[in-house]
């Protein structure tokens, strides 16, 4: 490695006494010396000390490794940065990930993507996360997941003392690829020095914020924060007007189609759409979790330590607008106290006003998930519904589809809905989010085993096996077993597992999950006729489950945190509209610790990889919507939970991220008539929105 010696952590220990500047946390530190292992479709050449020339066609593939040894040891530093300029005439994008060794597909790798509009000096960055158990701080933030001193945890496990290589897969809107590549470098020392100045308690000052770490538009005071709303809301009236759209955020200049006074889909020009009620074309851009609430833990512990700089006690008037008891747990949510002390009583009407008509400037036409109820209920922004039921109380749960009564308790459950059930803006209802599917329905079955609900489910099984095989014994022979008796077949998982086993049993998959689709297809039609069923937002899923929710769901729902939009378990040939529920990205230039599970440089890149998670939606013809998660960044000090994302629109305070928000509202600007000029690539179509 090489130091920048320009800069020293002088620069950051002088700050130590008070707080750190974010931007000293961004500075370049030390760069990796490499050398370059490969190059599909270009040429690599050195420029200059600290520089790369980078040409060729896309998709171009580099491969970066250690000039010496086999990998490079960063974890002395929390971020790392490879500087980018694009010289071609059009927008790259770069995909970029450190490989530990071990390597695969799902852990031992961090990853990081970027934008690169021509000419603009940008950065590939990693915020990379550290396994859980490596973390040597306070016990006092273990209520949290990345930490103050920028300890992040991920599921995607990874080693930053065992970085074997680079890998960067570069597109471009013109086929071309013409960048230069600075020398990645370090940041944010690890230092002890920072980590106990990062680690001082209070955490959190008096309105949720990090007070340890500064940043451009940190509040100061609520009189600030009030001027900023205002300022926002009345900027966003005046940007509203400049949009053509229908009542409901519909295409107002597209074709017309059959009004039905309901949301519908229908295929138009080869392409799916979502239909408003007059008939308009609709491509949802929505945001999940709108609102006021936004929670962190409020535990003895941390009052008795001093976590935060101030929060209402006992006796303070604002205890009843901040404070709220979940079961045993209380929670403390920051934006209501904000609003209160910088809106004044109308702060409710005002917060209410400001959010839809800042949604509707930014380019956004939708609430997704859990918007609160009031927003649902104002008729001035299209939201989804979604319905708790017995079977996803728990994340991960899989229901029992031929269980006496479950037909019965999806109605029941969709009761609480009925008041939008004559609600023009109801675009749909999701029933269950993200269900226990994981990747093969063979596997899948055999952890069912000790759960009661299921015992229809392995009766149901136990009856196809009988079908297939004319003895026990026959079956026995083919999975290698020793069943006594055909009741404990599906008591515990088969040792070995064995290929006929799988083949058996994962073809099931479609049959079982149709029984689900189709019955909750049942409940909402007689409980919430003309309302979309929207699916229960998978997440992970073997590949044949989209075409079990063919002819049931109105819209596949999926959740994908990822660059782009997948569609790992519909099948090509399965035809039919698909909304992503889920996806962010996040930065660690505002204070809050964790990037999120899709992560970015800064909130000008946030923006910038949002819009190309949009062009990647409106690029396949099957996708009808993009949901992002979520309104606010969740708290510093972690939600309910433990996450603790900066992914909102808004801060702790409810003002907007500006680089960010200017970003999406450019890039959601003409995304009808974008969507309708033909086959263009992702690249292309987020070219065409940046140039509006």
């Amino acid at each position: 490695m090489r130091l920048f010696s320009f800069l020293s952590l002088v620069a950051i220990s002088a700050q130590a006494a008070d707080s750190i500047p974010v931007a000293d946390l961004l500075q370049p530190r030390e760069q990796l010396q490499l050398k370059v292992k490969s190059c599909e479709n270009g040429e690599v050449e050195r420029t200059g000390d600290e520089q790369w020339r980078v040409t060729g066609q896309a998709p171009l593939k580099l491969s970066f490794v250690p000039v010496e040894g086999e990998g490079w040891d960063i974890s002395s530093h929390r971020l790392l940065g490879v500087p980018v300029v694009n010289k071609d005439s059009g927008l790259s994008t770069l995909d970029g990930r450190l490989n530990n060794g071990g390597l695969t597909g799902w852990s031992h790798h961090a990853v990081g993507f970027s934008v690169a509009p021509s000419g603009e000096d940008t950065t590939l960055g990693f915020p990379f996360p550290v396994v859980g158990d490596r973390y040597k701080g306070p016990d006092i933030f273990n209520l949290q997941y990345a930490k103050p001193n920028g300890h992040r945890i991920h599921w995607r496990k990874f080693y930053p003392g065992d970085v074997r290589e680079l890998t960067i897969e570069i597109k471009s809107s013109t086929g071309r690829v013409d960048l230069l590549l600075g020398d990645p470098f370090l940041a944010w020392p690890a230092t002890e020095e920072i980590d106990e100045t990062l680690h001082t308690l209070p955490y959190l000052d008096k309105f949720g914020q990090v007070r340890a770490v500064d940043w451009p538009g940190k509040a100061r005071g609520a009189k600030q924060i009030g001027d900023e709303l205002r300022s926002e809301i009345a900027a966003a009236k005046e940007q509203v007007n400049a949009r053509r759209l229908s009542q409901y955020g519909g295409w107002l200049d597209g074709p017309k189609l059959e009004a039905t006074g309901h949301f519908r889909t229908q295929k138009h020009e080869g392409r799916w759409w979502l239909v408003d009620p007059e008939g308009y074309l609709f491509f949802s851009v929505g945001v999940c979790l709108a609102g006021h609430k936004n929670e962190t833990l409020l535990t003895q512990e941390r009052i008795r330590k001093g976590f935060f700089e101030w929060y209402p006690d006992d006796e303070h008037y604002l205890r009843w607008i901040g404070r709220k008891k979940q079961g045993n747990k209380e929670y403390l949510h920051f934006p209501p106290l904000n609003f209160q002390k910088a809106l004044g009583e109308d702060w409710e009407a005002i917060n209410r006003d400001g959010i839809h008509t800042r949604m509707r400037a930014w380019g956004l036409n939708s609430f997704g998930a859990w918007a609160d109820e009031g927003l649902q209920k104002d008729a001035r922004t299209p939201y989804t519904l979604l319905s708790s039921i017995w079977w996803n109380k728990d994340y991960g749960v899989l229901p029992a589809p031929f269980r006496p009564g479950f037909e019965e308790e999806l109605r029941e459950a969709l009761q609480t809905l009925t008041w939008a059930k004559d609600d023009p803006y109801c675009l749909g209802v999701f029933m269950g989010n993200e269900l226990g599917w994981k990747q093969r329905f063979s596997e899948r079955v055999f952890d069912l085993s000790s759960d009661a609900d299921h015992e229809t489910t392995f009766s149901w099984l136990t009856d196809k096996m009988k079908a297939k095989y004319e003895s026990l014994d026959e079956l026995n022979a083919a999975w290698q077993t020793e069943y006594s008796d055909w009741g404990l077949v599906f008591k515990e998982k088969p040792k070995p597992f064995t290929q006929a086993t799988r083949d058996d049993l994962d073809p099931l998959l479609v049959e079982f999950a149709s029984a689900i689709f189709a019955k909750c297809k049942a409940a909402l039609t007689d409980v919430l006729p003309g309302k979309l069923y929207l699916g229960c937002r998978v997440n992970q899923a073997p590949n044949e489950l989209g075409r079990a929710a063919l002819g049931h769901v109105d819209v596949y729902s999926i959740n994908i945190y990822d660059s782009e939009v997948r569609t790992w378990h519909i099948p090509d040939d399965v035809d039919m509209p698909i909304l992503n529920g889920e996806f962010h990205y996040g930065a660690v230039d505002r204070g809050v610790p964790s990037p999120g599970l899709s992560t970015a440089w800064d909130q000008r890149q946030r923006g910038l990889c949002f819009g190309h998670y949009l062009a990647s939606a409106l690029a396949e013809p099957r996708f009808v919507g993009v949901h992002w998660f979520q309104w606010y960044d969740q708290s510093a000090a972690g939600r309910w939970d433990k996450e603790n994302h900066q992914c909102g629109f808004v801060d702790i305070t409810g003002r907007a991220h500006t680089a960010f928000v200017d970003t999406v509202s450019k890039v959601t600007g003409d995304i009808y008539s974008v969507r309708q000029e033909g086959d263009l690539s992702t690249e292309q179509i987020l070219e065409k929105l940046l140039a509006e």
